[in-house]
């Protein structure tokens, strides 16, 4: 009896994790459907502010992470939106080189997956330097 039990509780729970459109990946173990069939969400909002931080330090180096203080977090639904604060214009780059603005990641709620990365970058031309217009 209580091996069918099990076998009934897989198979609801497999059928309540499919129905919304949560099987995993092919890198993700079967365990995980279990908390996504409930609803439990791995990720608080204070697990990935500390995530990113962690993530920016890494990537980015620890004077470039203190330079996007402070971190602006969004409610994405399934995912947290974290973007840094750095404005490309308050660190400026010289003629013709990248001036990097904000960094920027996405993780999702159900199992801390970081989903997206990246960082803003902006070219300075030496015609908007010089304010003039392009073809002069």
């Amino acid at each position: 009896m209580p091996r069918f039990v099990s076998v009934v509780l897989s198979m609801l729970l497999i059928q309540a994790a499919t129905a919304r459109e949560t099987v995993p990946t092919a890198h993700e173990d079967p365990s995980m459907l279990l908390f996504r069939a409930t609803g439990v969400e791995l990720a608080s909002s204070e697990i990935a502010l500390a995530l990113a931080e962690m993530i920016f330090r890494k990537i980015y180096g620890d004077a470039d992470f203190e330079t996007e203080r402070p971190l602006r977090l969004k409610d994405g639904g399934d995912r947290w939106i974290i973007d840094g604060s750095r404005s490309a214009e308050d660190h400026p780059a010289s003629l013709q080189q990248v001036s990097i603005g904000a960094a920027h990641i996405e993780i999702l709620k159900a199992n801390c997956q970081v989903v997206k990365l990246s960082q803003k970058g902006y070219l300075r031309s030496p015609d908007r330097l010089q304010g003039g217009s392009i073809g002069r």
